[in-house]
Order: C-alpha cells, then structure tokens, then sequence
C-alpha cells in the first residue's frame, strides 16, 4: 500500500522533508535505502550538524532540546548505535539467520519463488540447510536501528554504502536496517 501524499501546509514550517522518499516495507532493505536518502539530504542541506539522531515516530525524547544539544557538544566525536557480534557459539546465534538465509522482498515474488524451490531441492538433495556466507567475510553484527551517529560516521557510511556488492548482499538480507550500519561500523 502507498503512503498517502504528505500535506506541507500540515507540517510545521522549521520541519525538513525528505525529498527522494522510498515505499518502505518492515524487514526490508527499503528501510536502510530510505536512511541513506536521508543522510545524503542531510549532508547536502546541512552545514553544520555534530550529529543525526534516528529514532522512531513512537519515540518521545524525555530530556529537553538543550539538553540534548549540550550532551552532543560534550560528545560531538561519538556516534551511539547498539553492535551485537553474532557467533555460533554466544546468546545471539539465532540472529545468524538474517545473514545466512537469503530474503527477497515481497516486489521480488519470482525470485522469491526459484529460491524457496532451490533451497527445497538442496535440502532433498544434500540433507543440509542452504546457507549463504557474509560478503568479504564481514563479521556478522545486529542491534537496534536507532542510533545517534556522529558527522563522521556519517560521511563514512555514505562512503561505504557506494560499494554495489555490500549494498547488494544486503538487500537479501533480513531486517537489514538492524544490522546493515552494525556490519559497516564494526568491521
């Protein structure tokens, strides 16, 4: 379903829209494509920013906007963002999946289809679940998507999401906007 058209006279006039918006789906790439249209919009527009905070409509920040710009002044060179290392072995194993375990987002339903028809086949075939390696042999990562990143770590993760073969990996990968900037900041 599209999101309904956005009123401006309905928005507060200091509000920033974003310009080049993506039909965002829950578990999908979509929400990290739309995240890095926001960061560019945000490096192009904003001179002087310290740095971008992402949290939820649902959010409600419970400490005042001073305060808020006085904790990030203090720590202007720190970006904040949840990284769990997922092993084999440690309490987030069964977050492994979303890396090793290839997801096609619902507009993709042919290859969705071949795939789950593949992985049926290769588990009749070898008695094993089909799995997939991280690309570059990245260190698999997950945490929250909320996150306050600094400027730096901005720039760097616009930098990094230019590389086709990573972002590709990860538009089959499964709630990629919770482990996409996990996977880039820690390795």
């Amino acid at each position: 379903m599209k999101n309904p058209a956005i009123n401006p006279q309905q928005i507060d006039s200091s509000a920033i829209l974003e310009k080049k918006r993506v039909n965002v789906t829950w578990g999908e790439y979509s929400i990290v494509d739309q995240t890095l249209h926001s960061l560019q919009q945000i490096v192009d527009e904003q001179e002087d920013f310290s740095h971008v905070l992402l949290i939820s409509g649902q959010d409600y920040p419970i400490k005042s906007n001073q305060y808020i710009d006085d904790f990030f002044k203090k720590y202007k060179e720190i970006s904040f963002i949840e990284c769990l290392l997922i092993t084999e072995n440690n309490k987030y194993k069964p977050y492994i999946w979303r890396y090793d375990r290839r997801h096609y987002p619902a507009n993709r339903i042919l290859e969705r289809k071949i795939h789950t028809a593949y992985k049926l086949a290769y588990k009749f075939i070898t008695g094993k679940e089909y799995k997939i390696k991280i690309i570059h042999h990245l260190t698999p990562y997950w945490g929250s998507q909320w996150w306050n990143l600094s400027k730096e770590v901005v720039y760097y993760s616009l930098k990094f999401a230019k590389n086709k073969k990573i972002t590709t990996f990860f538009t089959t990968t499964w709630c990629s906007d919770e482990v996409f900037f996990q996977v880039l900041l820690k390795n």
